[in-house]
Order: structure tokens, then sequence, then C-alpha cells
């Protein structure tokens, strides 16, 4: 039985490497949970692997051929295509130990995406889609679950794999024919190993800092508490909406607040005003007690959403590391995380941004992010992209003063200047080392590849800027298209009117950005797409056109760079990998494993958890900013900086 069992998985090798495609897909199974969803825990188990071809699907549980099967998946010539394949690679990996990854594969939920980036999530699914795009009704996983040694479960288990490859046959010529397959075998695949490695390696959570942390959160919850009981002149329940709105609408008469109610939106069941985030940015401006409302909130937030729930996954690892998991599928491009959210997790949280002290020791305390760390005998290595949504911007723009701000260089030491779309980290004349003080001082001898593009929007706008970071506010908002109503509520420093002139001179000066928003908004008139600079392809429904077409415009505006950036990302992630490898020094997602792994990434910013170790630190973070730097010619040099610490 076994022995044809063997011969009908080798049948089916033979056949994908003569067809070059063949779809795998696990089963698995956890005591407490019936989905099995979390891989890294202790006591997950994988059941069995389902392979197709397209003559011929099987289902597999011997422990015996389980572990020839990933051998020959790793080694096949042929694509290994899954759905949610990055699931599959992570179970197998975890099980088997495997080293690196099969070369060629092809996750069809992510092929799906990219072709309809419109789709919603419940509709991307291996069952809806197959449903829909080839008209099988596929049996549910909880109509056979209850056994797992019948016909009926290992029938499911073998159909997943058989109509995975099917629409994987579907899918491969629409990616070639809309320009898309590039994309996805060179950017998102490879992202795709990346990720699996970095799930299965996990980020280290201290809980010695978590409980410091919520610790101090809870203290100014309860403090801002006791200031909104005070100013209300009684004890409400800050967490319900009704009481607020009561609160704060009521006449004074009436024991309210007295905020008159012009201009503030009803709930969407109309029973009352609306004091959700929006409309408390908005009266907090003449409203001082809206402003504290939505400190308590953040409070509330930081411990509930992030601090709670990030020690709680944590705590079901033996090593304390979360895992969360990386979703590279999405309408705008840019990926998420959950469980716990890492990439959300904010770099300076409410109560620094109000002091404006981002860097002061004080304010450390509420710093979230530095309750993960690298552990004993470890460092983390951060490097940041430089000013990188602003540079895309002016490659993709094509503006000349903004191209300018980056492409110029100069040197006083011996009074050389020119340009250069290439990164110069010394004068190409005298090879002077860099020294940015001589943007603002002239006495400096040194070298600069740049311009201060903030203090050259300052300068532009100076009618009613009175700062550089003025012109730094500016620059990362307007050339997303933001408003001057919405400008008003995050900075109200300045007046709609004067945020209004503001735009106006921005754009007077950036004369390509504005060109190039008009253009997006031609584009999205004729209904057609637009595209990042890797091939990527956005388009906005008429549904949400008619809705809002502000909104449906800002995602236009905001596509080709953030997606862009992204993907500029996935790419530096995957040569960093590849590159580690070559010197020994990637860790495969194995916390046993003392080389290095990268353990979080988002849109401008990598990290690598290493040895603390001089000669491998030196050598890796060199790896990392060479990458970053140099990863993808554009038209104006891109930038990398690197930190090396024992915390994010």
């Amino acid at each position: 039985m076994v022995h044809d069992r063997k011969l009908r998985v080798s049948q089916i090798f033979l056949r994908a490497e003569e067809t070059g495609s063949m779809a795998a897909d696990i089963e698995c199974s956890h005591p407490e949970d019936k989905y099995a969803v979390d891989i890294w825990r202790p006591d997950w188990v994988l059941d069995g692997i389902a392979l197709a071809s397209d003559e011929d699907a099987i289902y597999v549980t011997e422990p015996a051929l389980l572990g020839e099967i990933v051998s020959a998946l790793w080694s096949t010539k042929a694509c290994v295509v899954g759905h949610n394949l990055k699931f599959d690679l992570m179970g197998m990996k975890k099980t088997f130990r495997n080293p690196n990854f099969p070369e060629n594969i092809a996750d069809t939920m992510i092929a799906q995406n990219l072709l309809d980036e419109n789709l919603y999530a419940g509709q991307i699914g291996l069952k809806p889609s197959v449903k829909r795009l080839l008209g099988i009704e596929m049996v549910e996983f909880d109509e056979v679950s209850s056994d797992r040694t019948s016909s009926a479960f290992k029938e499911y288990a073998a159909d997943d794999a058989r109509n995975t490859l099917l629409l994987w046959k579907h899918f491969e010529p629409l990616l070639e024919a809309e320009g898309l397959l590039h994309l996805f075998n060179s950017v998102h695949m490879p992202m795709l190993k990346v990720c699996t490695d970095m799930e299965l390696l996990g980020f280290r959570w201290d809980f010695e800092v978590a409980e410091e942390l919520i610790a101090v959160y809870l203290d100014k919850k309860m403090q801002l508490q006791q200031d909104l009981s005070e100013e209300f002149e009684e004890s409400i329940n800050l967490n319900s909406g009704d009481q607020i709105a009561k609160k704060l609408f009521s006449s004074i008469k009436d024991g309210g607040m007295g905020i008159p109610t012009t201009g503030v939106p009803m709930t969407k069941s109309k029973k009352r005003r609306s004091v959700d985030a929006a409309t408390l940015d908005i009266l907090a401006a003449d409203y001082p007690i809206c402003s504290r409302l939505k400190d308590y909130r953040h409070a509330t937030d930081m411990i509930s959403k992030y601090l709670a729930k990030i020690s709680a996954y944590s705590l079901d690892d033996p090593n304390g590391r979360t895992h969360a998991t990386t979703w590279l599928i999405s309408a705008t491009g840019r990926t998420r995380q959950q469980n716990p959210p890492n990439q959300t997790i904010p770099k300076f949280t409410k109560f620094y941004a109000q002091a404006g002290l981002e860097g002061d020791k004080n304010y450390e305390p509420y710093k979230i992010r530095r309750g993960f760390n690298a552990g004993p005998g470890r460092v983390l290595l951060k490097a940041d992209f430089s000013q990188f949504q602003l540079r895309l911007c002016a490659h993709i723009s094509k503006d000349k003063e903004m191209k300018r701000a980056f492409t110029s260089w100069s040197c006083t030491v011996c009074g050389k200047s020119g340009d250069s779309s290439e990164l110069l980290l010394n004068c190409p004349e005298c090879h002077a080392e860099p020294d940015e003080r001589i943007l603002t001082d002239p006495l400096v001898n040194g070298f600069w590849h740049g311009l201060d593009l903030h203090q050259l929007t300052y300068e532009a706008c100076s009618d009613v800027m009175d700062s550089r970071q003025d012109g730094k506010t500016a620059n990362f908002a307007l050339i997303f298209m933001a408003s001057a109503k919405r400008m008003h509520i995050e900075y109200p420093k300045f007046s709609i009117p004067q945020w209004e002139k503001i735009i106006f001179d921005f754009f007077s000066k950036y004369k390509g950005v504005r060109a190039y928003h008009e253009h997006l908004e031609k584009v999205m008139d004729s209904g057609s797409e637009v595209r990042d600079i890797f091939g990527r392809k956005r388009r906005v429904p008429k549904s949400e056109i008619r809705r809002s077409r502000k909104h449906a415009l800002n995602q236009l505006v905001n596509f080709p760079v953030q997606a862009s950036e992204v993907h500029y990302a996935f790419l530096c992630c995957d040569s960093i990998r590849q590159r580690l490898r070559e010197i020994n020094l990637w860790n495969e997602g194995d916390i046993s494993n003392p080389g290095c792994g990268i353990v979080h990434f988002m849109h401008d910013e990598i990290i690598v958890d290493a040895p603390n170790n001089p000669e491998i630190v030196d050598k890796v973070g060199k790896i990392m900013l060479d990458v970053m730097r140099t990863r993808v010619k554009l038209s104006v040099p891109v930038n990398a900086e690197l930190e090396v610490g024992v915390s994010w």
C-alpha cells in the first residue's frame, strides 16, 4: 500500500517536471486550535501533505513519505504552487528543518490580488476563488474535519491541491498578459520566502519592559480619567460614546458642556452626534477637553491594542517571541501584520508628540518599541531609508526642483559642485568626507550630496511658515494632496486660509508634482489604471469615486509612491537574505540557529537580529546599507542610515 502511494507521489513529481508546475498543501493540527494557524507553537503538528499534478492528486500522511516529499519539493525544478503558500512552507520548514526553499514558487492568493486589487479578503480565499473563477463548489473543512483519517477528509485535502493548481493555470497567463508576471516572480515570491523565515524566527518581546510600559500608560490613563471627571464634574464611562456625546453637546443648563453641534456629524444610526477620532480632532482645537479625551483613548489603545496583545502572543511562545503574520496582499500594495500588529506600533506615541521632545529621556518610558529587543548576546541592526517617499515622488513626478534637491552635491574643500543620480559618499573630485553642516555653515569644510529639501520648502512658503520643521511637515503631506482642512486638523498651528496659502506656494515651487497630480485626476476620470515603478496596478472603482471624489483621488495619488516604496523594500529584504546566505550568516527561521535574520520590516526600515560580534555586525551593516542604497537605480540617489542597539 505504501509502495503504491510512493509510486503515485513519484509520478506526480515526474509529471510536474514535464508540465512545469505542481501544487502542495499541508494539513495540520493543534490540541487547542481546530484550524492550527499558529505554526510556531511547540505542540503544532503537521499531519499530512497533499500534492497535485494535472493528472493526479494525493494526500499523504505516512511519516516516512512526508520527509521524502519535502526533500523532493525543495529540489524540484517545477514551480511549487500553493494558496497562501507561506503557511505551507512554514509548516514544512518547521517540521523538517530544510534550509532554503523550493527554487520556483507561486502563491495563487497573491497572484489573484495583483490581478484584481479591489477584491476583499473574503473573496480571495481558495474556496470562493475556485467557485467564482472555475465554477467548482468545494467541500468545507468543517464538513470533514471531525475524522481526519476518513477517505472524505483525504479527498478534501487532495482537492485543495488539485484546485490550487487549476487556479494557477488560470492566473499565470493573465499575469503575463497584464505585464505582472515579472513583478510576481521577481518581487513578491522572493519576499514570501523572506517572510516565511521572519515569521518562524519571530521578534523577541521583553516581558519586564512590557510591565514597565503597561504601568506607565495605566498611570497616565488613570490621571486623565481623574482630570476628565473633575472637568465633567461627575464620573462617566469614558468608553461610552453615548455618555460622552451627551456630556459634550448637552446645554450647560442640562448639565453638559454646551459645545455647539454645528458641523458635528451624526453617527450612522442617526441617534446622536459622533464623538469618533475625526470629530474629536476637529473639536480639540477649540475645546481642550476633547484633546484630553483623545489622550485618554490613546493611553487605552496603547495598553489594549499593543502592550497587552503583544504580551499575550509572546507568552504562547516558549522563547517569548512574537510571530506576526505578514500579509503581502492589499489594494494599495502595502503590507499589513496581525497577531500582533507590529507594523502599526507608533515610533513616538502621542505623549512624545505633545511634548515635542522625541529624543528626551523623560519621554522614553512611553516608547512602546523598546519592548522589542535582541536578547542576551545579540543586537538589532536597524536600517532606515532617508526621505524615501520624497525621493520617489521626485523620481515619479519628474519635478525638477525636487530632483535637484537630491541630485545636487557640493564640496567646500575643493570648491566643486555637480549633480549625480547615484549616491556619493565622498567628494568625487577631492574625496573629502561628508559633513552635512556645510548646508548651514559656510565656514565648514566638507562635502555633502543633496540640498535641504525641508529648508527649501520653508523658504518657498515663508510668508506663512516660520521654521524648517514647518517645511518638513508640508513636504510629507502635500506630495499626497492633503487638503488645507486636514492639515489644520493635524497641525492647528496654521489656520485653514494659511494652509491654503502654503499649499499654493508649495505647488508654485514644485510644479512637476502638481502636474503629476493633475495627470492622475485625468486617469481617474478616464477609468484607467495607474502603476508603480515596478508595474503593480491600482484602479479605483467608480462606486468609490461617486462616494467621495477627493478620497478616490487621494488613493491614486498615494499609490505610486507608497507601493513603489514597499516593493523596493521587498527587493532589499530578498537581497539581504541572499547575501547573508552566501556567507553562511542567514538564519533559516530557527531560533536555535546563531546566525542573522530579518525580524521586522516596514515600508521604510529593515531590522536584522544578529550576534553581538563586532566583525559580524560590521559585515551585516555594510551589506544592509549597500543593498538599500543601490538595489534599484532611480533618477535620484537612494540613501539609508544604520543604527545598532539592543532594542527597536
